[in-house]
């Protein structure tokens, strides 16, 4: 059933933009940024690391002027007063990085930028490095905002071109998008640490205290202290973890009891198990669990509490996987490269994506449509596809900017070339 967009309502207070011309905001690359400026030493005065703040991939927030943030190591993409990007994982800008000695600082400002924007200020932001770690603040009066994606996309123009010049199909860059998050190919090597038997009879063991339910791709284990509502899923965690039979035996101890050992071997207890309403899911196959970045799923029906959080991160740790493809699993509130936790997909957090892509394109709008709603009334949709939904509609919006700047410089060369005959 194909529904036309206009005719859809999605109350949402999402804000919808008077026109679809897309923000002029352009992303910094090699070509339009010059860091010259010299490291110098820092007056330590004005620093105080308590006060400091992590950001963690999938985070979007406006800096707080004069606050040291500690970038993480997946970089970052800053918005300077709505002008320009500056992002911190281009070649020429981790170049400016390794130069910094501890104890050192230097600032990006205005005459950074190609095209020098007024709004920018002189000294807009200041990087220090200390304790071999790297700290950025605005120092600017218009502000920027810090984007901590942890997810690739693609900004080379030839790239952009190549897929959304020509009538893209949108649907079918979501799915290639979505493949890409979460499809994969791991060695038995990095993925059976003990062997594949042991995993697929621990799969097919009964779950002591509690059942499973067995789909076609997925066990889901519950567990008997836990009254599951009926109510929809809130969060979910997903993990990144290696096959060991000795993993699934924790993780059903720890909700079937509320105790866990920590990295140290030391036995903990959460404090409020009652707080831990959850359940979680392993491939059916043990050889499904190469296939996917993310073969363990954890569904809560409450918030996941840092608690519950701390736990699920010290009983896996040591089962921790590498990403194939060298990214983070993405999540809002995610630390650790190995954990992606996120909020289930309902009308409020994805009615404003449908809406944002609908604005850029109503052909984007229509395929994201689709994939999040599935002809129904609310949303059918997984994290990895709303993700996938992300990048694709990141992408087209940053084709758009480097085509309309790229058809401006063409015209302008043309008008010089016509009155310099």
């Amino acid at each position: 059933m194909m529904l036309p967009l206009c005719d859809v309502k999605l109350n949402t207070g999402f804000k919808i933009p008077q026109s679809n011309v897309v923000k002029n905001v352009r992303k910094a690359t090699c070509d339009s940024v010059n860091f010259t400026g010299k490291n110098s030493s820092f007056d330590f005065s004005d620093f105080d690391i308590k006060k400091s703040v992590k950001i963690y991939p999938g985070e979007i927030r406006k800096m707080e002027q004069g606050q040291w943030v500690l970038l993480p190591d997946c970089g970052a993409t800053f918005e300077l007063a709505d002008c320009e990007r500056l992002d911190t994982k281009t070649k020429d800008f981790e170049k400016r990085l390794n130069s910094l000695k501890n104890n050192e600082t230097f600032t990006v400002g205005r005459g950074d930028f190609e095209d020098e924007n007024r709004k920018i200020s002189r000294k807009h932001l200041q990087f220090l490095k200390y304790n071999e770690k790297i700290y950025v603040r605005d120092i600017s009066l218009n502000g920027t905002k810090v984007n901590v994606d942890g997810v690739f996309k693609n900004y080379d123009f030839k790239y952009l071109q190549e897929k959304y010049a020509t009538n893209p199909n949108f649907s079918e860059l979501i799915n290639e998008k979505y493949y890409f998050l979460r499809r994969c190919r791991y060695s038995d090597a990095t993925t059976f640490v003990s062997g594949a038997e042991p995993v697929q009879n621990a799969i097919n063991s009964e779950v002591e205290y509690g059942y499973k339910k067995i789909s076609r791709d997925w066990v889901y284990r519950k567990f008997d202290r836990i009254s599951y509502p009926n109510s929809k899923v809130l969060q979910r965690m997903s993990l990144n973890v290696v096959a060991h039979a000795h993993l699934i035996k924790e993780l059903d101890d720890f909700f079937a009891t509320g105790f866990y050992k920590d990295r140290f071997g030391q036995w903990k207890y959460i404090n409020n198990p009652d707080t831990i309403c959850a359940y979680y899911k392993t491939p059916s196959r043990a050889e499904n669990w190469a296939r996917r970045h993310d073969p363990i799923t954890i569904y809560s029906f409450n918030k996941i509490t840092d608690e519950f959080y701390s736990a699920i991160a010290e009983i896996t740790r040591k089962y921790s996987r590498k990403s194939e493809n060298n990214i983070p699993l993405q999540g809002v509130h995610s630390k650790d490269s190995w954990i992606s936790l996120e909020d289930e997909p309902n009308s409020e957090n994805v009615a404003p994506i449908v809406e944002r892509a609908a604005n850029i394109d109503r052909n984007l709008g229509q395929a994201v449509y689709e994939q999040c709603y599935n002809n129904r009334l609310t949303p059918l949709v997984s994290t990895g596809t709303l993700g996938a939904c992300r990048i694709v509609i990141d992408e087209y919006e940053e084709y758009l900017r480097q085509d309309k700047k790229r058809f401006a410089t063409i015209s302008l060369n043309g008008l010089r070339k016509y009155f310099n005959k």
